[in-house]
């Protein structure tokens, strides 16, 4: 899933938001400044209109990138049906 450029907006100093759909899935995202260049974000999904196109289960790997900056980890996701 890509969020469009421009789509976040700073909710709080270092803290910038994003509340949207796409794709059909209704998107809350959040991306916290941990550090001087570092930085946690959190991303929730509801309404995916089918379960084949959320992953099948865990670890999901997850990539972040803004700019030409980003990153990437293996996360466990909690999925809700």
């Amino acid at each position: 899933m890509t969020i469009p450029d421009g789509s976040f907006r700073q909710a709080e100093q270092g803290t910038f938001a994003f509340e949207g759909i796409i794709q059909g899935v209704q998107v809350v995202a959040n991306v916290t400044q941990a550090g001087d260049k570092s930085y946690t974000f959190q991303i929730r999904g509801t309404g995916v209109p089918k379960r084949s196109e959320m992953p099948g289960g865990n670890p999901v790997d997850v990539r972040l990138a803004i700019g030409s900056n980003g990153g990437s980890a293996s996360v466990n996701a909690s999925f809700i049906q």
